[in-house]
């Protein structure tokens, strides 16, 4: 599973506790990642990488399924904001895998704003 925007969150912890033996979390910060690299050393299941959202490093059709927890609130904040959440959509579907793949976007800053992508 790809967490996009992992951000510092405990969120992969608690899901590795809960039985979940790989997950990939990617940030933009380089300043957060390395934090969480050192924080879950001893949690070999759980890799930080750096990478931006919008133009994910992974080949095609590498996940069975893609979690991003706020991160489309995050993306809504910067400029170009419309057209990098568009980017974002269409990375997660390009490394989803094509069969019984399922992306999860949770959005909770921004409740009037609404968007649609098929997966």
């Amino acid at each position: 599973m790809l967490v996009a925007g992992a951000g510092n969150s405990r969120l992969s912890e608690d899901m590795y506790e809960d039985g979940y033996q790989t997950l990939t979390n990617v940030d933009v910060s380089r300043v957060v990642v390395d934090q969480m690299i050192e924080k879950y050393k001893d949690k070999s299941a759980l890799t930080y990488q750096q990478m931006n959202v919008c133009a994910l490093e992974f080949p095609d059709e590498s996940f069975d399924a893609v979690l991003a927890k706020g991160l489309v609130d995050g993306i809504l904040c910067g400029e170009g904001s419309t057209a990098n959440v568009a980017k974002m959509c269409q990375e997660v579907s390009r490394v989803l895998k094509p069969v019984r793949s399922q992306a999860h976007v949770i959005q909770t800053l921004s409740p009037n704003v609404s968007f649609s992508f098929n997966f």
